[in-house]
């Protein structure tokens, strides 16, 4: 009784914040924040541990400037560590700077702040709801992860800040996510995306910009807000020609992505889907079972990862084009929050992320009309619910 009141009350509220999508200021960010091809060195991560071990290395080697936004930070042992690294940073002499998501990171509290600001962090909150687009602004999230060291490295991906995202969390086990450690041209960017959403969320900076090294591997940084992606990501899956491969933790497609889907299979493209058998928030899985079975139906392969938590967010197309970054293949992603995805051509880099892909996939449930058939009776009455409650999911 308890879920379907609920439901009910996001129905109505997912109606409210659709009309005010419709409604929603232009902030003019999609136009400013374009960026052309570039180039840059990656290192890239797919467990959490070995991630934040060279990020706090890299943040403690720090001779001038961080700059680091993350859309979570939970209250525990990783983010203890964390804020006494970076009250260190600062009391050396280092200009320090923290972003975070309002309702992300409600957990922090003021005085957690106050210690920070007094050694010298400051400390910024990006999307702060505020009338008259209240419900609209307190789900449209700064979901990016950013991290830029002396103007000289950057960190980008799906990993917040906290326990569960190491991998150590007995609660979720295995946390699967991907993220990038880049040096090179990619980075100058980065810095561009945290100097526009600081200035956003407090005042103007000056933040480090180096001349950095030209590499040889391409990259693209796409930044969104609510804008844009569902285009890229309709240009990619419409551009294949034999393989889509999708990691994500929520999927809920747009209905002319579902449809993309559909004419890519008929056009004999391969298409593999993997994401969680569990889910961490309400109803985005209910929401998902009717478009991951009938691509199934339609010959895509959708597998459930069981092994812990599957939090990547990745598109491959044809072993040419990989995109990873913070956005997840959802209504939320595509129309409410800002992102950040790199797109990226380099081979070598391409087949990395492929393997490890495949190699969850493998060991993955594949879905299955005996899976479809096991489904209790209150995952099978929420999915209707669910449908409705796709703008909010």
């Amino acid at each position: 009784m308890i879920w379907i009141v609920s439901g009910i009350a996001f129905i109505i509220i997912a109606i409210i914040i659709t009309v005010q999508i419709k409604n929603r200021p232009d902030t003019g960010e999609s136009d400013h924040l374009k960026f052309s091809a570039t180039s840059g060195s990656f290192t890239f991560y797919y467990e959490g541990y070995p991630m934040f071990q060279d990020l706090f290395q890299d943040i403690y080697d720090a001779k001038k400037e961080v700059n680091i936004q993350f859309f979570i930070v939970k209250r525990d042992m990783i983010s203890q560590q964390f804020f006494a690294l970076l009250k260190e940073c600062a009391q050396k002499g280092v200009t320090v700077r923290l972003l975070l998501d309002r309702l992300g990171c409600f957990r922090i509290t003021k005085t957690t702040r106050q210690e920070l600001e007094k050694a010298g962090v400051q400390v910024a909150f990006s999307e702060k709801p505020t009338f008259p687009h209240l419900l609209y602004q307190m789900n449209r999230r700064n979901h990016r992860k950013i991290a830029i060291i002396d103007g000289k490295t950057g960190y980008v991906g799906g990993y917040n800040l906290g326990k569960e995202y190491t991998g150590r969390d007995p609660q979720y086990n295995a946390w699967r996510d991907y993220h990038l450690r880049m040096t090179g041209k990619v980075v100058n960017d980065l810095q561009k995306i945290f100097e526009y959403d600081w200035k956003e969320a407090k005042e103007p900076i000056s933040p480090i910009y180096e001349t950095l090294p030209e590499d040889t591997r391409n990259v693209q940084v796409l930044a969104t807000n609510g804008k844009r992606l569902e285009e890229h990501f309709l240009a990619l899956i419409n551009g294949a020609q034999g393989e889509i491969l999708i990691g994500t933790p929520y999927f809920i497609p747009s209905q002319r992505l579902f449809n993309a889907m559909i004419r890519a299979l008929k056009r004999g493209v391969m298409i593999k889907i993997l994401l969680p058998m569990s889910a961490n928030h309400p109803f985005v899985k209910e929401a998902g079972i009717p478009y991951f079975t009938e691509l199934k139906e339609a010959g895509a392969d959708v597998r459930l990862f069981d092994q812990g938590f599957y939090h990547s967010k990745m598109i491959l197309i044809d072993q040419n084009i990989c995109d990873l970054g913070t956005a997840n293949f959802d209504m939320r992603s595509l129309f409410l929050n800002k992102e950040i995805n790199l797109l990226i051509t380099d081979r070598g880099f391409i087949q990395n992320v492929r393997d490890h892909f495949m190699s969850d996939f493998k060991t993955s449930i594949p879905v299955s009309k005996q899976w479809m058939n096991q489904l209790d009776l209150g995952t099978k009455l929420r999915i209707p619910i669910a449908r409705l409650l796709r703008p909010l999911l």
